[in-house]
């Protein structure tokens, strides 16, 4: 019998080989499988002979461990260890992903099936190396989704509560994004409403919000279907500092200027002046200013 057929039929002895400078120690069965019941079935070395990670192969030629990670990876001052079940980055009683620096979490990720996911709470929450919390995402299934708030969130790294912190928000429903919020400093820079990842899109309010440095709103504008139009209103309104509007601006379906009373079928003259196109307004809601527009074209100013 040669030394090979000795050191497959006793897991317990390990081969030793070198690839590129690291060295590994290998645990096989009598049948060549990498495996070994009750440790690492492969670890790594580097050239100083400091370990530089294990693997668990509990299974025949398959990542599994069901009492702690598979695979756990040593690189100076950091640490990675992945959950594995039937060669699967698998774990239901916590994070199947852990990577931490000096011994603190920097990320975790929750995986069901080799697929991003977790009820109970965020997926994958990333923090600074400060502690403070850098990024949290829903996952279900592997897709990005959440009914009850945003499914992204992202934060700056300063004192304060996680809402002063805020960088931005994405709301995403199986996989697909339709809302997001900005902020600077705390404060509320946009948001915008939409379909399919792209297309601004909103029934029941403004697609696009703007904001000013302290978080006033600034403009609003409704979109459907891509387009600047809102059905029954004004399409673009822009706000004094004080809430109250400084304009309104209706569009067609075509985002042209345009405004018609019900049943509108004919010419100017049938334009009264219960529908002007552009309202200015002062800071105490006034009128100051009106625009009549039939199909992008001004036909009365007062």
């Amino acid at each position: 019998m040669d030394s090979s057929s000795q050191l497959f039929q006793n897991p317990r002895n390990p081969e030793i080989n070198f690839e590129q400078n690291f060295k590994f120690e290998k645990w096989f069965n009598e049948d060549g499988e990498i495996y070994n019941s009750s440790a690492p079935a492969i670890i790594k070395f580097d050239r100083t002979d400091k370990k530089v990670s294990e693997e668990w192969y509990t299974k025949k030629n398959t990542l599994h461990r069901v009492d702690g990670p598979a695979i756990t990876e040593y690189n100076d001052d950091k640490t990675r260890e992945v959950w594995c079940y039937d060669g699967t980055i698998h774990r239901t009683d916590g994070p199947s992903i852990v990577n931490r620096l000096n011994g603190k979490v920097v990320s975790q990720y929750w995986n069901k099936d080799g697929k991003q996911h977790r009820i109970s709470g965020p997926a994958v929450i990333e923090y600074y190396e400060d502690g403070n919390k850098k990024l949290e995402e829903w996952y279900i299934e592997g897709r990005l989704h959440r009914l009850d708030g945003p499914a992204q969130v992202k934060y700056e790294n300063w004192n304060g509560t996680d809402d002063d912190k805020k960088k931005f928000e994405g709301w995403y429903k199986n996989g697909r994004k339709y809302r997001y919020i900005r902020y600077e400093n705390g404060y509320k820079q946009y948001e915008f409403w939409g379909e399919n990842d792209a297309l601004l899109h909103r029934v029941d309010g403004p697609s696009c919000i703007y904001y000013n440095e302290l978080g006033i709103k600034e403009r609003e504008e409704w979109y459907q279907n891509g387009k600047c139009f809102r059905r029954g209103g004004s399409a673009v309104i822009q706000y004094h500092q004080n809430g109250k509007k400084m304009s309104e601006e209706w569009h067609n379906e075509n985002e042209i200027l345009h405004r018609a009373p019900p049943n509108y079928r004919s010419s100017h003259s049938s334009i009264n002046d219960t529908c002007p196109a552009v309202i200015s307004y002062d800071e105490n809601g006034v009128i100051k200013s009106q625009a009549w527009y039939d199909e992008g074209v001004c036909f009365n100013r007062k």
